[in-house]
């Protein structure tokens, strides 16, 4: 490719992962001092914990989940295979179906489980560190990615947010609007010539933001970062490679009239918090530690509106961006999996709680 897609056309962050090679899973951790007192304690809840080795979230919740009694099995997109055996079985008698598992010689079945807690289970990651040839590759990748679907399929019941392809966010932006909220102008598209009649005759800024994911691996392990782009004119958006993939293009609200919101839903519960320091339109380009955030409370209608919409989307967890500019309240997107560690450090608040609260209600 001659030009590259233009969100990868910027200066892209790198984060050495070497250290994720290392177990910071809290609970494996404990269990090589307390392995005896572990296993004989009494738990409320058991959770299967589907994610990545960069989800530092749930390194630091464990020690929450197992005060509340709530035991959990974490699984790693990147390395969960070597480690991994599984079977549905199907019997042809009156015998019941079941789906069980061993992990590290231990055996499971889904029932043993009280939710499956879907977050940066990426099958794009599966195999990452493995010296796979590429059919080999491919072929693994198909046939494990088929299997976790299936998990969730086959116990919906059990599932608290769902594998992050069935719930885009195209998808979260045409059911937020029907839910009242207002959307800013945007166009998803790789279509240069959609994209200038979309926009033609906008005076205002345009962001420009990835379908999915904004980090990637590359080829020695590390994790490539690339954020969203701020255009100031349609002129100048229309010099990178727009045709090269899709992306979300979205009028930029005013910076000076807006203000941005960062609301975290566990179940019925909804805490928001204000952004008070963020100068960049994606706070990701900020230094993470500086930011501050006030706990602010949203209104009733609007927190009822993130309440129908959840539900519509059957999620029971989730990290919403809204930003409120000239008395509207715009919905930018959902994080699927939730985001709450940075934000408790930048609020100096308890969200870990409000997640074990949730699991045992």
């Amino acid at each position: 490719m001659k030009n590259k897609p233009l969100l990868l056309n910027q200066i892209i962050g790198k984060r050495n992962l070497a250290d994720n090679k290392k177990d910071l899973d809290f609970k494996n951790n404990i269990l090589t001092i307390f392995k005896s007192r572990l296993e004989t304690a009494t738990f409320k809840r058991r959770l299967l914990i589907l994610t990545s080795l960069d989800d530092a979230e749930i390194n630091i919740i464990g020690p929450h989940l197992i005060k509340n009694k709530i035991d959990y099995l974490r699984l790693n997109c990147e390395n969960f295979s070597d480690l991994f055996e599984f079977s549905i079985k199907i019997p042809n008698d009156s015998k019941k179906s079941e789906t069980q598992f061993t992990y590290f010689n231990k055996t499971y079945t889904l029932n043993d489980f009280d939710y499956i807690w879907v977050r940066h289970f990426n099958d794009d990651n599966f195999f990452q560190f493995s010296d796979f040839d590429y059919i080999l590759h491919k072929y693994l990748l198909v046939e494990w990615s088929e299997l976790f679907y299936a998990i969730c399929e086959i116990h919906p019941e059990k599932i608290v947010t769902p594998i992050q392809k069935k719930i885009t966010k195209p998808l979260q932006l045409l059911e937020a609007k029907k839910m009242g909220f207002s959307i800013p102008r945007t166009i998803i598209t790789n279509s240069a010539t959609d994209l200038d009649h979309f926009f033609y005759g906008l005076k205002t800024k345009i962001f420009a933001k990835s379908l999915k994911h904004h980090s990637i691996y590359a080829s020695d392990g590390s994790l490539l970062d690339f954020y969203g782009r701020t255009f100031d004119s349609l002129e100048t958006l229309k010099k990178e490679n727009i045709k090269a993939a899709p992306v979300i293009y979205q009028e930029q609200l005013p910076k000076d009239r807006s203000t941005e919101y960062r609301i975290n839903i566990f179940g019925e519960s909804i805490s928001s918090f204000r952004y008070e320091n963020v100068k960049n339109h994606d706070w990701h380009l900020e230094d993470i530690t500086g930011i501050e955030m006030s706990e602010k409370k949203l209104p009733l209608d609007i927190q009822q509106k993130l309440l129908s919409l959840f539900e519509k989307l059957n999620l029971k967890i989730g990290t919403v961006d809204l930003i409120h500019c000239n008395h509207k309240w715009y919905f930018l997107e959902i994080n699927l999996a939730g985001d709450w560690r940075w934000l408790e450090q930048a609020a100096n608040t308890d969200l870990s709680q409000d997640i074990s609260s949730f699991f045992n209600s």
